[in-house]
This record gives structure tokens, C-alpha cells and sequence, in this order.
């Protein structure tokens, strides 16, 4: 199982320390989808090469980019600020305060800290990995398991 990179461009850390009031640093994510296109061709090649190997790539890409962008379709109400706080202001650390009180409703955020998703991002994800339709190459792993 390979997965692609997502929009680093999105993550809170990154929008923090490039300074722009966009939502994503979209010159990041565009070297991040050049990296994810040559990484889709070398994974081809190496299933044609590999005869009894099976791999599954899973294009998390455009799914995260889309859910950060309209977190409402998704049932989130937050994409672009962390969960917890974190001591990236004052240390440079992108990860939660230890003994600092986390948001309320923390399912309804995209981020739990300024890099990584919430627990019902990871879920959503790990629902689509096992049987959803798209965008997995050439199948979803429920899928790949009966082959």
C-alpha cells in the first residue's frame, strides 16, 4: 500500500510560517503534485516489473485538498485551525502543548495539531482505503485482499 502526499501546502504550520493569508501555499502543493505524479509512474512500473506483486495506490491527495477546502461537505466545520494548541508560536514545535485543553468538538476539525488530522479525518480516510471506489490503483483494499 503506497499512499501519495497530500497538500502540505494546507497544513496550519506551514500557512503559519510562509506568512500569507491564503489558505494553502499553493507553489508547495504544486511540487508536492509533480512528486505524486513521478511516484504514480514508478509505482507502475514496478507493477508491471513485479509480476506476483500487488500494490495499491491510494491518491489521498485530491481527497484531503478537497476536504480542507470544503470542510462542510465532509461534516467539519474547521480545516484550517489546529484542535489543541500548539507550541509552534513560541518554540517552533507543531505538535500539542502537553497539559493544554484541547477544542470541544475535536470530530469537527481537519487538524488535530498543526500537521496531523483528527481522529474522524484518519476514519473517514481509513474507511475510504478499505472500500471506496476512487481514487485507488488498481483497487481498494477489500479488494486487493481477495485477490
Amino acid at each position: 500500500m503506497v499512499l501519495d502526499i497530500g497538500p502540505l501546502g494546507c497544513l496550519p504550520a506551514v500557512i503559519r510560517s510562509s506568512k500569507t493569508n491564503a489558505r494553502c501555499d499553493e507553489n508547495l502543493n504544486q511540487r508536492v503534485l509533480i512528486f505524486n505524479t513521478q511516484l504514480a509512474s514508478k509505482l507502475q512500473n514496478l507493477t508491471s516489473t513485479l509480476k506476483d506483486s500487488h500494490f495499491l495506490f491510494i491518491q489521498s491527495h485530491n481527497i484531503i485538498y478537497d476536504t480542507i477546502l470544503n470542510p462542510a461537505s465532509y461534516g467539519l466545520s474547521d480545516s484550517s485551525s489546529s484542535c489543541c494548541k500548539t507550541g509552534e508560536e513560541v518554540v517552533g514545535i507543531p505538535t500539542c502543548i502537553i497539559g493544554q485543553q484541547p477544542c470541544t468538538h475535536p470530530n469537527s476539525h481537519f487538524f488535530w495539531d498543526e500537521v496531523h488530522p483528527t481522529e474522524a479525518v484518519y476514519s473517514m480516510a481509513a474507511s475510504r482505503i478499505i472500500n471506496g471506489s476512487s481514487p485507488f490503483f488498481p483497487m481498494n483494499l477489500e479488494q486487493l485482499l481477495q485477490a
